[in-house]
């Protein structure tokens, strides 16, 4: 290599070399000091991206985990719901089971019955007060209240993502029969030339998904003065069906509707009569509600008042598959009879309430496994994303060595190169 004066190509190169040592120790400053590989996109554009992806992916399912920590949250109270209406189903039969006893009188049998009726009102007030968030849980379809309630489990928006959990309606309205939401309906008659008086019950419905009821009519009737001597029903279509006909002893057929009979002189004021026969009202629409209305005809001068009531119903399907009664707001242990029918539909209520937990206690389950699937999912997304990210400190430690030595040796090396022209000086002497 020749000595010369005007440039010095050794020093350029160890320039160069010094400056790139130097650069690339600040590099290796940077990323130790900010713990991350890729601190802007010109060091990895690529796996900027997919870092980027996998960072919103596990912010994504820390939401997802947190949705669904809220619906375990909301089953919790679901359950704690649904033990304290059990809690009351099983008072409720004890209740019952001891007005069933012969020995009692009907005073006592009414102190039962006070708080029969009182826990009834607290078992629907405990479903129509069950709420999350502002969300109805126990009354379905009902007053504003959910069918379902969707929770968004996953990071799409796609169906998959959805865990849909179906509501329940276990107020005391609820169960499988065909019933009114005005429990009793009743009118003054007033006298005159054999008036007709209507008493209107409305709403009552039937569930859509069945076409045919056969119910058990039971008719409490208070009278005064003189005898009600025809009952009749006005469906919603307009069409007259009798249920009574003069008072007497033995039965009235009409059609498929029989009412069975077998009345006393009720001339006295504020008799009672109780009467349970079998009525079958056919409803072929999928109306969900169709009102009917019950004439009673009155002899000339009579006047008198007429409480209707609906009980022990059932509901028969097309293929005569029949569903057993489970609303509870007809029952009562008044009555010896009252008390053992009610045994049964409390019986039939508690399973229905039981089946109903089992079945929010597998959501419960469900939703527990999601938790932790889309834990595991945060977790592989957060590891994926550290290793692309994140600085190798162990790596990253050995290139700063290597580099702080290439360092000092480029600048000892440059301190030489630089003192490459003065041998010029010792050629350019005099001998």
């Amino acid at each position: 290599m020749p000595i010369t004066l005007g440039s010095n190509i050794a020093s350029l190169r160890a320039q160069r070399t010094l400056s790139n040592n130097t650069a690339s120790l600040s590099g290796v400053f940077e990323r130790l000091s900010s713990g991350q590989r890729i601190n802007r996109a010109s060091d990895d554009a690529a796996g900027l991206a997919i870092a980027d992806s996998l960072r919103s992916d596990a912010k994504l399912y820390s939401v997802a985990q947190r949705n669904i920590n809220d619906g375990i949250s909301m089953l919790n109270i679901i359950s704690g719901s649904l033990g304290s209406q059990k809690g009351i189903l099983l008072r409720l039969s004890e209740l019952a089971e001891q007005s069933a006893n012969g020995v009692f009188s009907s005073p006592q049998r009414q102190s039962l019955n006070s708080e029969y009726q009182s826990l009834l009102n607290e078992f629907s007030r405990i479903a129509s007060s069950a709420e999350f968030n502002g969300q109805k849980l126990l009354t379905a379809g009902r007053d504003g209240a959910p069918s379902a309630i969707h929770l968004q489990a996953g990071i799409d928006g796609d169906f998959e993502s959805i865990l849909e959990v179906l509501a329940a309606d276990t107020g005391i309205f609820s169960g499988l029969i065909a019933t009114r939401d005005d429990v009793t309906g009743s009118d003054t008659i007033f006298p005159g030339d054999g008036p007709d008086g209507d008493v209107d019950i409305d709403d009552f419905s039937y569930f859509t998904n069945f076409r045919t009821s056969n119910p058990t009519f039971d008719e409490l009737a208070e009278y005064a003065n003189n005898n009600i001597f025809q009952i009749e029903t006005v469906d919603s279509h307009g069409q007259t069906r009798t249920l009574l006909g003069i008072i007497g002893f033995g039965d009235y057929n009409s059609g498929t509707n029989r009412f069975s009979v077998n009345l006393f002189s009720l001339r006295d004021d504020n008799e009672t009569y109780e009467e349970v026969g079998n009525v079958l009202f056919t409803n072929s629409d999928t109306a969900s509600q169709n009102p009917y209305s019950i004439s009673l005809s009155f002899e000339d001068g009579a006047t008198g008042t007429a409480d209707l009531d609906f009980r022990g119903l059932t509901v028969v399907t097309d293929n005569n598959n029949q569903f057993t009664q489970t609303s509870i707001d007809f029952t009562g242990v008044e009555t010896q009879s009252r008390a053992l029918s009610a045994l049964e539909i409390l019986r039939n209520r508690l399973e229905e309430i039981s089946s109903i937990e089992g079945r929010f206690g597998a959501i419960q389950s469900r939703l527990q496994t999601a938790s932790e699937v889309v834990s595991v999912s945060k977790e592989g997304s957060l590891a994926a994303e550290s290793r692309i990210r994140d600085v190798d400190v162990a790596t990253e430690s050995a290139e700063l060595v290597r580099l702080s030595i290439l360092q000092q040796s480029s600048s000892a090396v440059l301190s030489q190169a630089n003192s490459q022209p003065a041998l010029s000086l010792l050629l350019l002497r005099a001998p």
